[in-house]
Order: C-alpha cells, then structure tokens, then sequence
C-alpha cells in the first residue's frame, strides 16, 4: 500500500482505536447514567403517589431502602465518570485514561441495570406499561 493511503503508522492500528474507545466508552458511561437517574426519578415520583396500606408506599423501608441505595450508586458512579473525564481532559498518560474510562463505563453501565431493576421493582406491574415512560410524562402528571 502507498504510504499515502495510510491514516498514520504502518501497524500503528490499535493506537488509532485504543485512543477512538475512550469517547466511545465515555458517552456509554454518561448515558447508562442519564438512563438510570430517569427511571429513578420516575419510580420516586410514582412512590409518592402510590399508596399501600393506607399510607404512601415510599414511606415502607423496601422502597426507600432501594430508593436511597440507587441514590447513593448512582453518585459514585457520577464521580467515577467524572474523574475519568477530567483524566482524559487533562491529557494525562493514556493507558491511565484507558483503564479509568474502561472502570467508569463497567461500574455506570453495572449500576444502570441496577437502578433501573429498582425502579422496576418500585413500580411493579405499571412499570412495563407506557403509563410512565419519561420524567416529563410524571411531571405532566404531577401537575393535574
């Protein structure tokens, strides 16, 4: 092949790709968090109407437990994602940003599917409807 068809080095492929998966993987890792503090806020939202007993079902320590345990990882996960991103912002060595985005991505994506089986679990057999498919479609709600 010419050298001038290459991109950059001859054989210099995985240097191309390993620097092309750290925004790759911090767009999953931001995303997985986005997707989880939605489904958290709509499942919190619903807890506060929702009553059982006579009384709220946010206030029987099941729910809230699992309210304030997604809380509490989806915040280290904000920070793992953040760290990571002020890692790579600051240039600093690449194999470092490498295993800091990689941890960010594992760990968000993880407490993703995590906050997201809570919020399921928080809002039952509603939560596989289309009831409550967005937090703008609770804050319509709420509003009424």
């Amino acid at each position: 092949m010419p050298a001038a068809n290459l991109v950059g080095p001859e054989n210099g492929a995985a240097t191309i790709f390993y620097q092309m998966m750290i925004p790759e993987r911090m767009t999953s890792a931001a995303g997985a968090l986005g997707m989880a503090r939605a489904a958290l806020e709509v499942a919190a939202r619903y807890s506060d109407r929702r009553k059982a007993f006579g009384q709220k079902i946010r206030n029987f320590e099941g729910v809230s437990f699992q309210v304030a345990d997604s809380i509490t990882h989806l915040d280290a996960a904000r920070m793992l994602v953040y760290g990571a991103a002020r890692t790579v912002d600051a240039g600093d060595d690449q194999r470092r940003c490498r295993r800091l985005v990689s941890e960010a991505k594992k760990f968000a994506t993880e407490t993703a599917w995590q906050v997201v089986n809570h919020a399921m679990q928080i809002m039952g057999g509603i939560g596989y409807t289309n009831v409550y498919r967005s937090s703008a479609c609770c804050a319509t709600r709420d509003s009424s």
